[in-house]
């Protein structure tokens, strides 16, 4: 016989056993719709973001567009037009000592880093972001400043690094958010989302260094975040003596596809026209490589092209000789040595390459802005000479001269880029 105390033992499991299955059912429903609720949060986060997606316009160039000068204009322009997202690309060209746009600064203690561009023979890293190069740390303890002139401020901070390289987190005592890291092949886009807007910041790595060939940073993307209303970004990347087959590898496209562009900007074609045996069809295979890859990594990015500008060819002379002396008294000796002068005259094959790429955008529907046309050609080059525009190379411009350029292109990517964020627009309302 049991005792009463056991019979109250068991019954009490009893009643629990039948009461597990209930709970369960209520769990699962609460799993459920906690599930539910996620799922729905989630659906109306990205229609939100939808709805205020920026509209982002990435212009790669050379070293017209490195300097900042022109395209930092047209960044201004259509941002005071359309609405700014923030600065958006920078690019750590101080840190392998090259130069860099005068808006903003990105520093770093120690100062000097490894690097490797896409401008270089046989360095070409294996993975590089949207600038062209990749960067990594001469030592295990760096950090790095970013700073913004001109009252600019951000409160979004997109980290392009390579697969392995250490993750960065600010360096003072800056409130900011994780969000989830996205890989875009061999590159990874962390994004630190700050608890308010600054117009600098020191960053430190999260973790220890890891060092490799292929191991470093592309560069940043500040953004300036705001609901209200969509935005532009304009980001600029610039690589000095670049030539469109550099940017046309699969290595460098899958960087530039991360920022999700819907205009690339092409102003490319100064360095292939240095020379003086032209090939026009070599110009045009590197053209449309260059177009072909674009449409295959950017197929949402409408692709419009500026014509390389004029510039001059300097040619050094013979004029000539003249007796010299050397040694005094009667070891004196002489002799005759040539004598040269300079010859600075147009370089006839930008005039051939601008014809040559407005008749391939022609055919292909492609905008193409005839930048060479606007300036008005070899006899406008001699009248910006006289202006003082060109720079003492004759090859690239003072500030004023590229600020002219600007203005020149504003006149006709303004229209272009109202319609492609007016048709962007339709298709996302359409979407919600």
């Amino acid at each position: 016989m049991l005792s009463n105390r056991w019979k109250l033992i068991i019954s009490c499991l009893l009643v629990g056993l039948l009461a597990l299955p209930e709970c369960w059912l209520r769990l699962w429903a609460g799993r459920s719709e906690a599930a539910m609720l996620s799922d729905d949060t989630t659906t109306r986060l990205d229609i939100g973001a939808s709805r205020n997606q920026a509209f982002v316009l990435v212009h790669i160039g050379d070293s017209h567009v490195q300097a900042g000068h022109m395209s930092g204009l047209l960044r201004k322009e259509l941002q005071q037009r359309f609405g700014s997202a923030g600065r958006g690309w920078i690019s750590p060209y101080k840190l392998y000592g090259s130069n860099q746009p005068t808006d903003y600064s990105v520093q770093a203690s120690p100062s000097r880093w490894h690097y490797k561009l896409i401008t270089q023979q046989n360095r070409t890293p294996q993975a590089v972001g949207p600038s062209g190069i990749l960067l990594r740390p001469a030592a295990q303890n760096f950090n790095l400043s970013l700073s913004l002139k001109n009252t600019e401020q951000f409160d979004r901070v997109y980290v392009h690094r390579s697969y392995h390289a250490t993750p960065l987190k600010p360096g003072s005592n800056t409130g900011y958010t994780l969000l989830p890291s996205q890989q875009r092949s061999d590159m990874v886009v962390d994004t630190l989302l700050l608890d308010i807007p600054t117009s600098s910041l020191r960053l430190i790595p999260n973790s220890t260094v890891v060092f490799g060939e292929d191991t470093g940073y592309s560069g940043f993307v500040l953004e300036l975040t705001e609901t209200k209303k969509r935005k532009i970004f304009y980001h600029e990347i610039g690589l000095n003596g670049a030539v469109m087959d550099q940017y046309a590898s699969d290595v460098y496209m899958q960087g530039l596809a991360s920022l999700r562009p819907n205009i690339v900007l092409v102003s490319l074609g100064t360095n292939e026209c240095t020379g003086r045996n032209f090939n026009e069809e070599v110009y045009l295979s590197s053209l449309d490589r260059l177009v072909t890859l674009l449409q295959e990594y950017c197929p949402q990015a409408q692709i419009v092209f500026t014509t390389p500008p004029p510039f001059f060819r300097t040619t050094r002379l013979k004029a000539g000789s003249k007796r010299v002396r050397r040694g005094r008294g009667k070891k004196a000796r002489y002799r005759r040595v040539p004598v040269y002068r300079t010859q600075v005259e147009p370089n006839d094959n930008t005039l051939k390459a601008a014809k040559a790429m407005r008749s391939y955008c022609q055919e292909r529907g492609i905008v193409c802005i005839d930048l060479h046309e606007m300036m008005g050609g070899n006899d406008g080059a001699l009248r910006w000479t006289e202006e003082g525009l060109y720079g003492a190379d004759k090859v690239h411009f003072t500030v004023e001269g590229y600020q002219r350029q600007g203005r020149l292109i504003l006149k006709e990517l303004e229209p272009v880029v109202e319609k492609a964020m007016q048709g962007k627009n339709k298709s996302l309302s359409e979407k919600d």
